[in-house]
């Protein structure tokens, strides 16, 4: 077996080990077991149905969490991801789970790819009185070099018309 690809016994799938240097296009999921990560891994897959890309899944997970929760976050996003593959034609798929800072490492990790699709932030909640940080999306939007597609609750996601960053656009009959 080569040092950059080690299999996964427990999952029948093949992990990279994690760089920010692909040498191909991608698309770039930021998945959150919140609730949002069906709709983030359906826009990155449409997305890379569209660009002939691969997919990178990406679940960022917290430092304090034990090996079970961290098995069970993984599996809860990731099934997210499996499911959407399923309605696309993609060039391949890779999933990884860093710990670290969100924002910073999705940054990181899109800093090639032709697009970052990521979840709306949560603002207010349980995650902010935790002291979570709850402006990732903010943080990728404002720092990311590819276009970023935020996929906001009861909302479609728009890329911005510079390719910078992004904007959500209502539903019908919605304002903003």
């Amino acid at each position: 077996m080569s040092a950059p690809a080690a299999t996964a016994h427990t999952l029948g799938m093949t992990l990279r080990t994690p760089h920010t240097q692909h040498s191909g296009r991608e698309v770039v999921a930021g998945l959150v077991n919140d609730g949002s990560a069906p709709a983030v891994a359906a826009e990155a897959v449409r997305l890379a149905n569209q660009h002939e890309s691969s997919i990178r899944f990406v679940q960022v997970v917290p430092n304090e969490l034990d090996s079970l929760e961290r098995a069970d976050a993984e599996t809860a996003t990731f099934a997210a991801g499996l499911h959407a593959l399923r309605h696309g034609r993609h060039r391949g798929a890779t999933f990884e789970s860093p710990v670290g800072d969100p924002g910073r490492l999705l940054v990181d990790r899109s800093a090639r790819a032709i697009a970052l699709v990521i979840g709306e932030d949560r603002m207010g909640g349980p995650e902010a009185a935790a002291g979570e940080d709850a402006t990732v999306g903010a943080y990728c939007v404002a720092h990311a070099r590819c276009p970023v597609h935020v996929v906001a609750r009861a909302t479609r996601p728009v890329a911005r018309e510079d390719g910078v960053g992004s904007a959500s656009r209502p539903s019908a009959g919605v304002t903003g």
